[in-house]
């Protein structure tokens, strides 16, 4: 409408020089020029009244396209990433079935808009298998798994990969979701395992249950796991150990079953790593018609007769073949005090009495 004002305007301020366009004029030099401005006019005026065309053409295309999808907003995706311990170390003693560790994440909501087409809102946990009893195994290729991830969806546990959350079509708002992973010890490594990929999370809108319009919500880890197994260790820096009893006078065994006095301990030193727990086994040869297990015999060399050796942890006779537990959690050192005494059997004779035995020791 301005450019149609603007060319009047100038045709009339023309028309008051007295100039025409039917060849009568006094200055054909303005005319020609007066010619030339109208003729211009008119170019610019058309070439605004197509390019307004085509302005409303591209619009009514626009609609048209939006009338047959669908669209997520904010556009792109809200990327987070939980950490990964690196390494993860193994202990023997934790059961299958703990939570070694957990992560969780919270991701805000979006909005789906559809028009003439419906969307599906579909939840993948990557990298999952088939779980079991509720807990997705995690394993490199051909091995066992020692881990698993136990996934909680907004509160609910999670039995299935993908998850369709819900059909969309309209406007639609979706709610912040959060995610929980739960990653459980399923078995002990025997050594490393290295380079385990950890399962990502990912939310996608799907164009009529096919194209992928997005993907709002992605949990991805920090980098692979490796599992380490927590080795401990105990090494005797004791080998042998002599425990005098001195010599013992026959009046001092009054009765069978009475003893002499128990001698000084003799402390046997463990060398220990990580904290095991450590037990022991007195392996030896039982009395002769002894019901009583905590008698061991003496040597084919021993002249004595009547009598046997019991040895004592903590004042307590130790059973042959029974296991005492002497640590939950050895430190660095760990020292077993070990004592003896004679205990009668039968009829004394004198003459030398020893014994020998051996204690066994076993920790993890």
């Amino acid at each position: 409408m301005i450019t149609m004002s603007a060319n009047k305007q100038i045709y009339d301020f023309l028309s008051l020089a007295d100039l025409r366009c039917d060849g009568s004029l006094r200055d054909g030099k303005r005319k020609m020029e007066f010619c030339n401005v109208k003729l211009l006019l008119r170019s610019s005026a058309l070439r605004g009244l197509l390019l307004a065309l085509g302005f409303v053409g591209m619009l009514l295309l626009g609609q048209n396209a939006r009338a047959q999808g669908c669209l997520t907003t904010p556009s792109g995706n809200t990327s987070q990433t939980y950490s990964v311990p690196t390494p993860l170390t193994f202990d023997p003693k934790t059961p299958n079935g703990t939570v070694l560790f957990s992560r969780t994440v919270t991701f805000p909501g979006f909005n789906v808009s559809c028009i003439g087409a419906t969307a599906t809102l579909v939840y993948s946990f990557a990298g999952l298998i088939a779980p079991t009893n509720g807990v997705f195994p995690i394993a490199a290729g051909g091995q066992p798994a020692y881990i698993g991830v136990r996934v909680t969806f907004n509160g609910s546990p999670v039995t299935s990969n993908p998850v369709t959350a819900r059909t969309i079509s309209g406007n639609v708002n979706i709610g912040s979701n959060t995610y929980t992973y739960e990653f459980i010890k399923m078995g002990q490594p025997p050594s490393n395992v290295t380079n385990l990929l950890m399962p990502w999370v990912k939310a996608d809108v799907l164009l009529n249950g096919t194209n992928n319009l997005a993907e709002p919500n992605y949990w991805a880890p920090s980098s692979s796991l490796t599992i380490i197994p927590l080795v401990r260790t105990c090494t005797t820096t004791t080998s042998n150990i002599t425990i005098p009893l001195g010599s013992v006078a026959a009046r001092t065994l009054g009765a069978i079953g009475s003893t002499s006095p128990t001698s000084s301990p003799q402390s046997i030193s463990l060398s220990c790593s990580n904290n095991p727990s450590v037990s022991m086994v007195l392996k030896a040869t039982q009395a002769a018609g002894q019901s009583n297990n905590t008698v061991v015999g003496l040597t084919s060399a021993s002249l004595a007769q009547g009598v046997g050796v019991q040895l004592l942890y903590n004042n307590n006779p130790l059973a042959i073949n029974g296991s005492v537990t002497i640590s939950n959690a050895a430190g660095a050192t760990l020292n077993v005090p070990i004592a003896a005494r004679y205990y009668r059997t039968g009829a004394l004779t004198q003459g030398s009495a020893n014994a020998a035995v051996t204690l066994q020791f076993t920790y993890n």
